[in-house]
């Protein structure tokens, strides 16, 4: 009798995970297709919600890196952040991930050189030394790096 209930115990169980296993495989499917759906219609945001879940099932998807970077690069003030991500995409057979990183780093040179451009108007304007609203020069600097977030 314990051998007969030790066998209906496993079967149940193991016919139980293989039916969970479907149900979670069909929600990731589910969830890609929606993601993709707004991305592909420009909704980063919302796109990136629902990557950044995906991503923790399975973060080293060369595609859902790239598309996790593409989101981050095109929502205002996250660039930095994608970076890692196109850095994890090249690990797949695409060449898409190399293009984003040469616009991260065409921008991060610009970045570079605004800064340098700001440093002698920052260092020896009178008015910015004291500050405009309240703001030291630092700050207002600070505030167009931070605008680009690089």
């Amino acid at each position: 009798m314990r051998i007969v209930i030790i066998t209906v115990t496993i079967f149940l169980s193991l016919v139980f995970s293989v039916y969970a296993q479907d149900k979670s495989e069909k929600e990731l499917v589910i969830k890609l297709v929606t993601a993709d759906t707004y991305f592909e219609t420009n909704d980063y945001l919302n796109a990136l919600k629902i990557y950044l879940e995906l991503y923790e099932t399975d973060s080293l998807n060369p595609k859902l890196n790239l598309n996790i970077g593409i989101c981050l690069f095109n929502l205002r003030g996250q660039k930095g952040l994608s970076k890692k991500y196109f850095e994890k995409a090249t690990e797949g057979e695409n060449a898409e991930p190399y293009y984003y990183l040469g616009r991260w780093n065409n921008l991060r040179l610009r970045l570079e050189k605004l800064i340098k451009r700001y440093q002698p108007y920052q260092n020896n304007n009178e008015w910015l030394r004291k500050g405009e609203l309240g703001r030291t020069g630092e700050q207002n600097v600070g505030l167009q790096v931070k605008f680009l977030n690089l």
